[in-house]
């Protein structure tokens, strides 16, 4: 039996570059960093030789092939597995919708056990690539390539995107944010909807909107910029936080009524700054505050809950092995 854990990612600057729209033009950057909610796979050998998923549903089949979980299918058909195999998932929060990369920290972690099932020695940065080709190229995904890398690798990623489609990891001083990190704080707005409809959309403009896709970038320099000099505030991060929202509205339907209720209490209960995670659209609302108990207070009594959450250095690891 073998058990991997795979952290999820918050996005922090610069989303949108790492689609190849943009960066087959030009260099793509996004700074995210990985947090202690994961998914967890487990995969086990069956003795039955026949196919045993089970997410939110169970699948049992002869065949690997014969799977209606398009990411499990791909990746058993990637590494070569048909049959004899049992899988497990488990979630630290919904599996859908979240904003949080979670479609592609389960490829990333499904991988890395697949791999470690077969004995294949394999890194954390190729496993990351092949997660991209298995969701974008041959399952069609209108997904840029950041998720899979932040999950992979994990901890405070500077993420660049270059136009012959290689991913760089430039690393950052981990201590230099614990201080803002202490003051990030995610809610939930329960409003289930499907990032990939948003992202078709925000896919199919991304040659209109090159410009709009500059500035969001631009955000990672002066991000960058303030980091390095150790200048950055909460009401710096607020304010590019605040700006890159505004922008990504502009770019495809990121928001709602719903959304637009949560932003609010946001602005006038404590928050420095705030942004909806992933497509938008609903799932985990990203402030920014030093006003916690107040904020989170309101934001609760207003049924967007509250997740709790620590900065995690590490990515996709193996936490549990035994002898197959």
């Amino acid at each position: 039996m073998i058990i991997v854990r795979t952290p999820l990612r918050v996005s922090l600057f610069g989303g949108g570059t790492d689609f190849k729209e943009f960066y087959s033009r030009e260099l793509g950057e996004v700074i995210s960093f990985t947090i202690d909610k994961s998914i967890y796979v487990t995969v086990n050998k069956k003795f039955d030789g026949k196919v045993h998923l089970r997410y939110s549903k169970t699948e049992v089949c002869s065949d690997a092939q014969e799977l209606k979980h398009d990411l499990v299918r791909e990746c058993l058909k990637y590494v070569g597995i048909t049959s004899g195999i049992e899988i497990v998932t488990v979630s630290d929060v919904p599996a859908i919708g979240t904003g949080l990369g979670s479609s592609s920290c389960l490829t990333v972690g499904l991988l890395k056990a697949l791999f470690a099932y077969v004995k294949k020695d394999i890194s954390n940065a190729e496993i990351a690539e092949i997660a991209c080709e298995i969701e974008i190229d041959r399952l069609g995904a209108k997904i840029g390539k950041q998720d899979q890398y932040a999950c992979a690798l994990g901890g405070l990623n500077y993420l660049l995107f270059n136009k012959d489609g290689r991913v760089e990891k430039k690393l950052l001083c981990e201590g230099c944010i614990g201080s803002i990190l202490d003051n990030l704080f995610l809610f939930y707005i329960p409003t289930g909807r499907k990032s990939s409809s948003i992202l078709k959309i925000h896919n199919r403009n991304i040659k209109d909107n090159m410009k709009i896709l500059e500035l969001h970038k631009a955000f990672v320099n002066i991000f960058l910029t303030k980091y390095a000099i150790a200048e950055l505030t909460l009401e710096g991060i607020g304010d590019l936080l605040n700006k890159s929202w505004e922008i990504k509205k502009k770019t495809s339907p990121a928001t709602n009524d719903v959304v637009e209720q949560a932003m609010l209490l946001v602005k006038e209960h404590g928050g420095l700054g705030a942004k909806v995670c992933g497509a938008g659209g609903g799932g985990f609302l990203l402030a920014v505050s030093n006003k916690e108990e107040q904020l989170t207070t309101v934001m609760e009594q207003n049924g967007f809950r509250r997740l709790d959450f620590k900065y995690f250095p590490r990515g996709s690891e193996i936490i549990y092995r035994s002898e197959l």
